[in-house]
């Protein structure tokens, strides 16, 4: 697997009449992010934003930059409702809402 790759795409609906989108990789989070309209940044963009910029310059890992990516979205009420898990750094399913774990198989 690249090292830019996520381990899991992020699914985003960016808008009702726009399909669902996936992210694959720290390149599709930036351009997301960069193209993300003004008025829909909050608190949580310019993280995201950072965070993929390390992640491209191996900073971080790619992993930690889709966390902050995930954060970004559900703040920003654009991650798809069927994006309920995501796997953390061990590569353990992780539930978004962090009630519980499982072991990933």
């Amino acid at each position: 697997m690249d090292r830019y790759q996520f381990r899991l795409p992020v699914r985003l609906k960016p808008a009702p009449e726009v399909p669902v989108l996936e992210l694959y990789d720290i390149g599709d989070a930036l351009d997301f992010l960069l193209t993300m309209p003004e008025e829909r940044r909050g608190a949580g963009f310019q993280p995201a934003v950072d965070a993929c910029f390390a992640a491209s310059m191996d900073r971080i890992s790619s992993e930690d930059a889709r966390w902050m990516l995930v954060r970004f979205a559900r703040e920003a009420e654009v991650l798809s409702d069927d994006m309920r898990v995501a796997i953390d750094d061990r590569g353990e399913i992780v539930l978004l809402d962090g009630v519980a774990a499982l072991r990933h198989r």
